[in-house]
């Protein structure tokens, strides 16, 4: 927020210096910026989305844990629902009046004519501060708690309690939340009778081989043994099923944007995949004779041994 003015001042320097398309378009964002509703919506958001950063960021890490994700959501619910009051908006109303004085913009809303159709028709009060509170602070608050109820529902967590079975936060397991994991997973287990002891032998397990070494879920798998440790097993081989964040969906889309481009349009679908997973995982075990190796097999190229390592 403390850069909105020099942000409309450079857009209204763009406007007056600039001709065509660039002088429209700079008068379209000028215009944009000076809106009455653009400027509560902006700051209002801003403070809504200053609490989510930190969960967010949280929950692009590879090594996410989704009982902390749970715990620090179930947390912004609370704060979000404190914050949902007539002070806390008549602080941001504040801030966004500084922004209008300076700007000379009259934050009293437009009136509009006819019905609204897509969203409810609250009364136009007189003053400007109650119609924003009630037609645009209360409704994004609500949206934003009701999101995060959907996303983190409460009888999901007792599901991501599997990830305390994890050697890196196993010190975190107790009594209680090894019987909502049996609880949770009974008809998954194929002994539920057996488990909490398997649960106490995989303690030694971990202790034995080190926690700090064990820290990723596929590690987890390769140390639970199945005939050894069959129900910690199979859990392990749920959670590694099951997608945590679409952040690596989502990664893998921008990295296809950039690799799959008009010079490369004759480019097959194995060699696109190929490039996608080297782009996206950059795997520095690659080893380069394997690679030369899978281009010679195809007969095309021709490869010396001397690049062949032989």
């Amino acid at each position: 927020m403390a850069q909105y003015q020099s942000v409309h001042s450079a857009i209204s320097k763009i406007e007056t210096v600039s001709s065509a398309d660039a002088r429209t378009n700079a008068a379209g964002f000028r215009r944009l910026l000076e809106d009455s509703e653009f400027i509560i919506a902006i700051v209002v958001a801003q403070f809504v989305l200053s609490l989510l950063k930190p969960l967010t960021l949280f929950l692009q890490k590879t090594d996410c844990n989704m009982v902390t994700a749970f715990d620090e959501a179930n947390g912004l619910i609370q704060i979000l629902g404190e914050k949902r009051n007539d002070e806390q908006f008549n602080q941001l109303f504040s801030r966004a009046k500084r922004i209008a004085d300076r700007l000379e913009v009259d934050l009293r809303p437009k009136r509009r004519v006819g019905r609204q159709v897509h969203r409810e028709n609250a009364a136009l009060e007189s003053d400007p501060t109650s119609h924003w509170r009630i037609n645009l602070f209360f409704p994004f608050i609500d949206h934003v708690i009701s999101e995060l109820q959907r996303r983190f529902p409460n009888d999901l967590k007792t599901q991501m309690m599997r990830y305390y079975l994890i050697p890196k936060h196993l010190h975190s397991l107790t009594p209680d939340i090894i019987t909502k994991i049996c609880d949770a997973f009974e008809a998954d287990l194929s002994n539920k009778n057996d488990f909490i002891a398997e649960v106490e032998r995989w303690r030694i397990r971990v202790d034995v081989h080190s926690a700090g070494e064990c820290v990723s879920l596929k590690d987890s798998l390769k140390l639970a043994d199945f005939d050894l440790y069959p129900n910690i097993h199979t859990v392990f081989k749920l959670l590694l099923v099951l997608p945590v964040t679409s952040v690596c969906c989502e990664r893998s889309f921008s990295a296809l944007r950039r690799l799959k481009t008009w010079e490369r349009s004759t480019m097959t679908g194995e060699r696109l995949c190929g490039l996608t997973m080297l782009h996206v995982h950059r795997c520095p075990d690659i080893l380069r004779q394997n690679v030369l190796r899978r281009y010679n097999a195809s007969g095309h190229r021709k490869i010396g041994c001397f690049f062949m390592g032989d």
